[in-house]
């Protein structure tokens, strides 16, 4: 197993709704329904600039053209629908119901075929292995320093072993910078406001959505992981050699 880290990137292929017939008609109109579509809708404006173009980029040296790739916490599919734009077999596994169902979406607007599921990254299985298996946008971050062993143990299982997994982390200097961020912004669908605080190398953030009929406010942890307490993880799981 190889293991390798990196930055941030932009958007490169997302979905474009209208609001009167759009997700909201495709996932009902309950109040619970409303508060997902808003959020799922603005997901991939907020990430608007992330530049997942360079992601690939970075990873593409890494890879063979029949290679089989596995992207955990996909979210609304955008690697995903790249990679398999550039005919690699893909697969994703994201949390979010809903965040599924966008990157199906995604794929199937873009035509072409990504293997989906809801499933978590930190108990995941499947009767294949992966030449790749990728995390990025701090999403170990997301998870506690408990539930990285769950995690490795199921990348471990489900990468060969010459395979790569290639994941990114934030910083002690993220800490600092983000500590009493608080801003605001407009997106196609609504307007949004982001404030993080920091306590005890834990990021807390708040973001409230607000579409004119439906705000919604969203909290929620990103953890500090030093980079090594990955590799001592790693040593100990497995058969996989470093």
């Amino acid at each position: 197993m190889k293991w390798l880290s990196l930055d941030y990137i932009k958007q490169h292929s997302r979905i474009d709704y209208d609001c009167e017939d759009g997700l909201l008609e495709m996932y009902g109109d309950s109040a619970e329904d409303t508060v997902l579509n808003i959020c799922n809708r603005t997901y991939d404006d907020l990430m608007e600039v992330i530049e997942y173009d360079l992601w690939y980029e970075f990873i593409l040296p890494y890879l063979k053209p029949t290679d089989h790739i596995l992207d955990l916490a996909c979210g609304t599919g955008t690697l995903a629908v790249i990679l398999a734009n550039a005919g690699y077999e893909t697969y994703g596994l994201d949390l979010s119901e809903k965040s599924v169902f966008l990157a199906k979406e995604k794929a199937m607007i873009n035509r072409v075929y990504v293997d989906l599921k809801v499933a978590d990254m930190t108990d995941f299985s499947y009767d294949r292995e992966f030449d790749m298996i990728t995390c990025f946008f701090d999403s170990i971050n997301f998870i506690t320093k408990e539930q990285i062993p769950d995690l490795l143990n199921c990348v471990d299982k489900c990468l060969k072993k010459d395979g790569y997994f290639i994941f990114d982390l934030f910083t002690k200097n993220k800490l600092a910078e983000v500590d009493g961020d608080d801003f605001s912004d407009e997106l196609a669908f609504a307007n949004y406001r982001w404030q993080s605080k920091v306590f005890d190398d834990v990021i807390y953030h708040e973001i409230t959505i607000d579409d004119g009929l439906n705000p919604f406010t969203e909290i929620y942890q990103e953890f500090y992981h030093d980079y090594h307490l990955l590799l001592d993880n790693r040593l100990t799981i497995g058969n996989h050699s470093p």
